[in-house]
């Protein structure tokens, strides 16, 4: 998310000079890669991009055919196989053995429906957002992109377009697994038809709790990951720093009902430092359906928290949502270091992950489709 906010950054940045673009997508991969399926790099004339493709051992390469598609504003699907060890081939000796598909399409920003723009439009909506491209490198057919909030949209569109039954389902099956991805006919292997199905997943919503200095920290990594924030304090308390640094702020008189209303793509920290205000946050998270709520403390502190939070009517299922201490098992002191632990548990809960090290992870790093 964090790519594709200064994507759009740059972009409007260029549209105002009036400035044309080539952006590359990331469509496809097979095997392993640095970057997956939806990541992005915007490209000028000059030769400057922002974003990226890889671990920058295709960026290169790709800004010379991509300097084709500023010549003819024909959009081409450009492929790397670095799966074989040969002298010719683009990343040899990367070690990531995959083969990895790459849309370039020619962004003119006075087409107010180019896929920049549509992106722009999703950005900062609270739901997943599903878009369907097709990809057309015929100069005699425009490309044509839809973005949809919800399945039943996606399944009523697949029914008013004549695609094979095979490319309907493939879409259907990536959208079920949660997998992006380029769907073609497989029934017919010299099919040129594909389209891009991509799931883009909306910005986390994180409400920290507290005015301490160490929230700091908190809302400085939301800015570096463009995750939103919301800062819940008294305005009084607030420092300027962090009245700069989080995206919204919420006075103590209406917290509760904003956490009671907190949705499960939704996190709340609770950093008070005070034990009774931390209490009837906890209570109001509880009727709430954020996925994950941090307590700062101890464990002796949280067990106390949760014992007089009323919990015997709540069900296993919303105690689990519950950590504390809040963060992974990291060794950390200060609180930038407690930050990162912190963060590093969310991104792990929403991954569905363990947060062991990856060095013990027997399976591909990346979840896989299965077709």
């Amino acid at each position: 998310m964090k790519e594709l906010s200064n994507i759009s950054k740059r972009y409007s940045q260029l549209k105002a000079s009036g400035d044309n673009m080539v952006l590359a997508t990331v469509v496809d991969v097979e095997g392993s890669s640095y970057r997956r399926p939806g990541a992005r790099m915007l490209i000028e004339k000059q030769g400057q991009w922002i974003g990226g493709v890889s671990g920058g051992c295709l960026e290169g390469d790709l800004l010379k055919k991509a300097m084709q598609v500023f010549q003819t504003s024909i959009p081409r699907l450009v492929r790397y196989d670095t799966r074989e060890e040969e002298s010719n081939e683009i990343g040899v000796g990367l070690g990531c053995r995959g083969l990895i598909n790459i849309w370039l399409e020619y962004i003119d920003p006075g087409d107010a429906d180019n896929s920049i723009e549509q992106i722009q439009g999703i950005l900062n909506r609270d739901s997943v957002q599903y878009r369907l491209q097709v990809l057309d490198t015929d100069k005699s057919k425009q490309t044509k992109a839809w973005i949809f909030g919800n399945k039943e949209d996606i399944m009523e569109k697949l029914d008013s377009e004549a695609w094979p039954v095979e490319l309907c389902n493939e879409i259907l099956n990536r959208i079920q697994q949660g997998f992006s991805g380029l769907c073609h006919d497989i029934s017919k292997t010299d099919s040129d038809f594909k389209v891009f199905i991509e799931i883009i997943e909306p910005k986390p919503l994180i409400y920290i709790c507290g005015y301490e200095y160490d929230t700091i920290p908190i809302l400085e990594l939301c800015r570096q990951l463009s995750w939103r924030s919301c800062l819940i304090c008294k305005a009084s308390k607030m420092s300027k720093l962090q009245y700069e640094l989080a995206d919204q702020h919420i006075d103590i008189n209406e917290s509760k009902e904003h956490l009671k209303k907190a949705t499960d793509r939704t996190v709340v920290l609770l950093m008070t430092h005070d034990y009774k205000t931390d209490l009837d946050y906890l209570k109001a998270c509880l009727q709430s359906e954020a996925f994950y709520i941090g307590l700062l403390g101890p464990r002796s502190r949280g067990e106390r928290l949760l014992a007089e939070s009323g919990n015997e009517s709540i069900c296993d299922e919303s105690i689990s949502r519950i950590y504390y201490p809040t963060g992974l098992d990291i060794g950390a002191r200060q609180p930038e270091e407690i930050a990162i632990s912190i963060f590093s548990e969310i991104m792990a809960v929403r991954s569905d992950r363990s947060g062991g090290p990856l060095k013990g992870r027997h399976a591909p790093i990346y979840d896989r489709y299965k077709r």
